[in-house]
């Protein structure tokens, strides 16, 4: 979108370009079955994400999200339907597009990510990673956004929680013993959320796993050793508040093992830890 690294200042506004979508082809040649479907424009572009979904009245939808990074900055990152039989002009036959769907106002979003989750849904998770242009040597507290999780409500992701100052970050020089960083203060919220994933325990536990990193996506990782990256953090979800959260201590079926009876929301909820991992030059995972 710009011939300046993203995100840096002076860098301007990303200029709207064309964005490609190939489909696979297996009746061409080898060396050509990923071929041009469509052209999208878009404004800084960095990630895609798809994903099917059953609407109440319309059935199934195909969905293609759309991170519009935009220079760090707000921006409108939309979710493309695709619909069958459209004409498209590229290929000059009704071999179907990509139109809008929806939009959602973003800043510095580096990926609309879509994880299934039996115990939570469908979920939508919105990595804001910045609130404007880093500039070299100046404050990481641009990279203090608020992230969002939606959940497909069977005609469009609402919203289900807010991703704010009751989750901390730390830098990975942060002692865990003393509480302090050399580096950088703890932070009340999720310093450069740059992506999601989602997994499940032996146990039937639900975990979102945010990969956090203020690197410059546009350098290798050995160009920003000087830069004290925060730690990733882990997340359960808590199926008495209806959120992520922080570790729970005990687990639904880790209390039915030693006590034989069901977890009470107050026992399962009192005692939660945050746990964080030193990865914070992965900008995905």
């Amino acid at each position: 979108s710009t011939s300046a690294p993203w995100g840096a200042a002076g860098a301007g506004q990303c200029k709207r370009v064309f964005s490609h979508i190939y489909r696979w082809r297996a009746d061409v040649p080898q060396d050509q079955r990923f071929l041009v479907f469509q052209l999208v424009p878009t404004f800084g572009a960095v990630d895609v994400d798809f994903v099917e979904v059953e609407h109440t009245s319309l059935g199934t939808l195909a969905l293609l999200t759309v991170a519009e990074f935009s220079d760090g900055g707000p921006a409108n990152s939309p979710i493309l339907r695709y619909v069958t039989n459209t004409y498209n002009r590229l290929l000059n036959a009704r071999s179907g597009l990509f139109e809008d769907y929806t939009t959602l106002p973003t800043t510095g979003a580096f990926c609309l990510r879509v994880v299934h989750t039996p115990a939570v849904g469908t979920l939508l998770a919105v990595a804001n990673r910045q609130t404007a242009p880093y500039t070299p040597g100046g404050s990481l507290s641009v990279y203090d956004a608020e992230s969002w999780l939606h959940r497909w409500n069977g005609t469009h992701f609402e919203l289900l929680q807010t991703l704010g100052s009751d989750i901390g970050s730390v830098a990975e020089d942060f002692d865990a013993e003393s509480g302090t960083s050399p580096s950088w203060a703890r932070v009340a919220g999720l310093r450069g959320a740059s992506d999601f994933t989602f997994f499940l325990d032996s146990d039937g536990e639900s975990y979102l796993l945010i990969a956090q990193s203020v690197c410059d996506p546009m350098t290798n990782t050995s160009a920003c050793k000087s830069t004290t990256q925060p730690m990733s953090a882990v997340l359960q979800w808590n199926p008495y508040e209806q959120r992520f959260g922080e570790v729970l201590a005990v687990t639904r079926d880790l209390h039915r093992a030693f006590q034989d009876k069901q977890v009470t929301a107050l026992t399962a909820t009192h005692h939660r830890s945050a746990l964080r991992l030193p990865a914070g030059r992965i900008g995905r995972w």
